[in-house]
């Protein structure tokens, strides 16, 4: 917590999605419930081993249209939203 206990608090909690596919599902389920303990805003940072789009990829093997809606659907659920970057892709 950021200020825990003045008006203004949020949480900053760090995520590490689980980088086997199968698995996956789990790691969103975490992400809703944490989304639920707390009134608080929140700011999420880490790997969640998973992408948006297509485009966002290089290389390896393709993502299935499946496997980022769930990644997408999470996010709206637990209501965040990916702010981009700048400097270096793939990095």
């Amino acid at each position: 917590f950021i200020n825990h206990g003045v008006d203004e608090a949020w949480q900053f909690p760090g995520f590490y999605g689980d980088p086997d596919t199968a698995s996956q599902e789990d790691s969103w389920s975490l992400l809703r419930v944490l989304s639920q303990r707390s009134n608080y805003p929140w700011v999420v940072l880490g790997d969640f081993n998973e992408i948006l789009l297509a485009e966002e990829k290089q290389g390896g093997l393709d993502r299935s249209e499946q496997q980022m809606q769930n990644f997408r659907d999470a996010l709206d659920f637990c209501r965040l939203k990916d702010l981009g970057f700048h400097g270096f892709p793939f990095t």
